[in-house]
């Protein structure tokens, strides 16, 4: 099935449902596709244009060839084999830096957060805002670790305190500064 097949069945489809997901899951195999064929058609031959053409291919794929490259078995090549590493880590430093800048800014949201869907997991209690969400996945994200249960433990006024506290850090200060 192609992407606009699979999207317009993913409109269609309910929120929540088990096919929803299927769908979801389905279109993100169509998406790592390119990535999967520059692998085992480019990256894995033996003569360096080949290789060369495959890692240009999966540098410009970015995000979507970081699953591939994870599954991908080691190469024969160790320069290929150093350079899909390198790619994942920068891959990866990317992706970290775009989604922690989207946190950052929701640490402003005071509202509650929406209730998840029926199908996804939530750590988060009822009533939790969105600032507390965005919080405790900065918090994971970079490193500093706070336990879910004992933030929720404080009431909001206190893990507001903590949030400011976390955004006036020098830590968090020197994150941000270095993605500039």
């Amino acid at each position: 099935m192609k992407q606009t097949e699979l999207a317009q069945r993913l409109y269609e489809s309910e929120p929540d449902s088990e096919q929803a997901a299927a769908l979801v899951r389905d279109l993100l195999d169509e998406a790592r596709y390119p990535a999967r064929l520059a692998l085992n058609n480019y990256l894995a031959a033996s003569e360096s244009p080949a290789v060369e053409k495959g890692m240009n291919v999966l540098s410009d794929l970015r995000e979507f060839s970081l699953a591939p490259l994870a599954e991908s078995r080691a190469m024969a090549d160790v320069g290929a084999e150093v350079w899909v590493l390198r790619a994942m880590a920068e891959g990866l430093l990317e992706f970290r830096r775009e989604s922690t800048s989207v946190f950052k800014d929701l640490l402003e949201y005071r509202r509650a957060m929406p209730a998840p869907p029926a199908i996804a997991s939530s750590e988060l209690p009822p009533g939790a805002r969105v600032c507390d969400a965005a919080f405790l996945l900065l918090q994971r994200m970079m490193g500093f670790g706070t336990s879910t249960s004992t933030f929720f433990e404080k009431p909001s006024d206190q893990r507001d305190t903590l949030i400011r506290e976390l955004q006036s850090s020098p830590s968090f200060r020197a994150f941000f500064e270095s993605q500039t």
